[in-house]
């Protein structure tokens, strides 16, 4: 018994992580990649939270050219050009001065 609490001791006292898997299509194809598939994977996980305008373009800023390697501009313009790249519809989210909400 005082192996299981110090188990559970431990793991109170770790961070958990979480690792999400998404599939870029849904063929299996190699070099495929459906924008809707992956965002219908996204809706259903939630996996897209609340963030600041720059680290969105941080974390999602490869998806789009004009936002890769390094974005220089207005942040609120750097999250637009990500979205409309993933084709996500305006009604589904605000763009803020601080902050990124996706609906």
């Amino acid at each position: 018994m005082i192996q299981f609490d110090s188990i559970v001791m431990l793991q109170t006292k770790m961070k958990q992580h979480i690792i999400y898997c998404i599939r870029a299509n849904n063929s299996k194809k190699l070099n495929s990649f459906e924008s809707k598939y992956v965002q219908q994977q996204v809706d259903s996980m939630q996996l897209v939270p609340l963030k600041s305008p720059k680290h969105f373009i941080n974390d999602y800023g490869i998806i789009s050219n004009q936002t890769w390697p390094e974005f220089r501009g207005e942040l609120q313009l750097g999250v637009k050009i990500i979205l409309q790249k993933l084709e996500a519809n305006e009604k589904d989210y605000e763009i803020g001065e601080s902050d990124l909400l996706y609906l």
